[in-house]
């Protein structure tokens, strides 16, 4: 009886870290921003065009969709 309460117990505590990670992983990809600074652009040789994110069509950056 006592190793069946302890099997249960374990499962209940794997289910719950399993839950936590899964929760981890969703908040770092939702609350991800990419920002890529003019002053590396000036570093680098060669003629580059600086244009601010309002320029970029809006379906470039969307994430691709799961069906």
């Amino acid at each position: 009886m006592k190793k069946i309460k302890q099997a249960e117990e374990k499962e209940r505590s794997a289910e719950h870290q399993t839950q936590k990670s899964l929760y981890q992983d969703v908040y770092f990809a939702s609350g991800f921003s990419f920002k890529f600074y003019a002053q590396l652009l000036r570093l680098i040789p060669g003629n580059y065009q600086v244009m601010s994110t309002q320029q970029v069509s809006q379906s470039i950056l969307r994430p691709p969709q799961v069906a």
